[in-house]
């Protein structure tokens, strides 16, 4: 979990209202855990500039040990309240998630996996444009893998890939397969099942191409 505290930067330009973000406990490795995300998560911001992420400002560890990231606010709401706001706008949801999927193949195209895309890390800005949050545990697809696999081995049950769940190494089919489940929650607002659940039937009117985009997505075997 996370404390995200608001504050106010003067500099040259003027306010700037940033998030600071302290990362608490992660897993039984304790604190090394801790810095180890923290640094991550700061290198990987630092090599992603995208106006669809939020943008990092500065990084390090306090006093007390406890990582910190300064980040730029981002006033939004996450995409599943959002749908929940907006039922039946298809046009407007497929244009959000279309969205969603440039930013994401954008991290693909910088070697970047997020592993853990989710509704409440995507918000929609009052201008209808996204901001995809928490980066802590994405991986750098030119590292080690043997490095991360054991520390980070953490995705949100119902989006993480079969191959998270199985603790193989990731690659950016564990993106594509959290898209198509999130898809399907545009398409149907169906939650996703727990494992070893199935999805309920498909709405009759959705239409067949998106069905098909779904299940090809989130297949056992992309």
């Amino acid at each position: 979990t996370r404390t995200v505290m608001s504050a106010i930067e003067t500099v040259a330009r003027g306010e700037v209202l940033n998030n600071l973000e302290w990362a608490s406990a992660i897993d039984a490795d304790g604190e090394f855990a801790r810095a180890q995300l923290g640094r991550r998560e700061r290198e990987i911001l630092a090599r992603f500039d995208h106006p669809g992420i939020a943008r990092l400002i500065d990084g390090g560890v306090g006093k007390d040990g406890v990582p910190y990231l300064v980040m730029d606010h981002v006033d939004g709401t996450p995409l599943d309240e959002w749908l929940h706001a907006h039922p039946g706008e298809r046009k407007s949801q497929l244009a959000l998630f279309a969205a969603l999927c440039a930013i994401v193949a954008a991290a693909h195209r910088n070697l970047i996996v997020h592993r853990d895309l989710k509704p409440s890390n995507v918000l929609v800005q009052a201008d209808g444009s996204l901001k995809v949050l928490d980066f802590g545990i994405a991986r750098l697809l030119d590292e080690d893998e043997g490095a991360t696999r054991t520390e980070l081995r953490m995705f949100t049950p119902g989006y993480g890939a079969p191959e998270q769940l199985h603790g193989d190494p990731v690659t950016p089919a564990a993106d594509v397969h959290a898209l198509g489940v999130m898809l399907r929650q545009i398409l149907t607002g169906q939650s996703p099942p727990r494992r070893d659940e199935r999805w309920p039937d498909w709405p009759g009117e959705v239409p067949r191409e998106l069905r098909w985009i779904c299940a090809r997505a989130t297949a056992i075997e992309p």
